[in-house]
C-alpha cells in the first residue's frame, strides 16, 4: 500500500517501507488518512443515508434532545425511516435526515428554496408529506406497509422532473 499526504513540496507517497524521515505518528496519522479516504470511496450514497439516520437515533432518542423540550426520537420512527430509505427507488435522490420535536422523524428532500418535499414517520405507518413546488403547495397523509406510496413517488417525481421507477 501507498500512501499520499500532501505538503509543501507536493505529494509525498509513502509506500509499505515508510519514509525513515516521517515519525511514526505521521506515519499513522497517514494511514488513518488513507484508509478513511478508501472506506470513503467504497460507501455507497444508501449506506451514507442509514448512518446518518443512525446519528440521529442514537443523538436524539433522549428527552430534550434539542435543550427545548424536545421528546425523544420514537424507536418505531427510526425503524420506519430505515424502511422507507431501503424501499426508495435506486433512481431517487436520497433524503436528508432530521429528528422532529415530537419525537417522529423526517426526511426532506430540497432543491431550492421553493423547492422541497418532506416525509415524516411516527412508526405507524402513516406518512405525513408536505411539498412546495414553486407557488404550488401540497400536503397530506398516505398509509404504507410494504411499498412506498405511489402518492409519495409521484410528488418526488414532481420536485426533480423526471420519471421515477416503482
Amino acid at each position: 500500500m501507498s500512501v499520499a499526504i500532501p505538503s509543501r513540496e507536493g505529494l509525498v507517497f509513502l509506500g509499505p517501507s515508510m519514509d525513515s524521515g516521517i515519525s511514526a505518528d505521521a506515519q499513522n496519522l497517514a494511514k488513518f488518512v488513507f484508509d478513511s479516504i478508501t472506506h470513503f470511496k467504497q460507501t455507497t450514497p444508501k449506506e451514507n443515508a442509514f448512518a446518518s439516520l443512525d446519528e440521529v437515533y442514537t443523538e436524539c432518542s433522549v428527552q430534550n434532545w434539542d435543550g427545548y423540550g424536545a421528546q425523544p426520537v420514537k424507536e418505531e420512527a427510526y425503524l420506519e425511516a430505515r424502511k422507507i430509505l431501503d424501499l426508495l427507488p435506486s433512481n431517487v435522490p436520497l433524503p436528508e435526515v432530521g429528528p422532529e420535536p415530537s419525537g417522529d422523524i423526517g426526511l426532506e428532500w430540497s432543491r431550492s428554496r421553493r423547492s422541497v418535499f418532506v416525509i415524516s414517520v411516527s412508526g405507524h405507518n402513516v406518512m405525513t408529506y408536505a411539498g412546495l413546488f414553486g407557488r404550488n403547495e401540497i400536503h397530506g397523509s398516505e398509509y404504507f406497509e410494504d411499498s412506498i406510496p405511489s402518492m409519495i413517488l409521484q410528488n418526488l417525481s414532481r420536485l426533480y422532473s423526471y420519471s421515477i421507477d416503482h
